[in-house]
């Protein structure tokens, strides 16, 4: 696996789409990173609060709620793992939440 400094780069996809989460771990693998899908919220608070990943590639809308909720949980139980989040509409004020989580 790819190494950053001396470690292997961990990623944590969040997302309740298999086939969007199968197309980024595909993706991800190739480019040699370790990659880990968690499909449920229960599943990403308790993986992403580990402190097992290097990065989280976050939805923002998951199982049928707002995505951000994850992302806030996690910053609040002191989780300071990077979070890239897939927006599929890019608004101004989704970039602010992202930012604010």
């Amino acid at each position: 696996p790819m190494a950053f400094g001396s470690s292997v780069v961990r990623i944590l996809v969040v997302e309740d789409d298999p086939k969007v989460a199968r197309f980024l771990q595909r993706g991800l693998e190739a480019e040699r990173h370790v990659v880990e899908i968690a499909r449920t919220r229960a599943h990403a608070l308790r993986r992403a609060a580990s402190g097992a990943f290097d990065l989280l590639i976050l939805d923002q809308e998951l199982f049928g709620r707002d995505g951000y909720d994850v992302l806030q949980h996690l910053r609040r139980d002191g989780t300071s793992t990077g979070v890239i989040v897939l927006a599929s509409n890019g608004a101004s004020e989704d970039r602010i939440r992202a930012l604010e989580g």
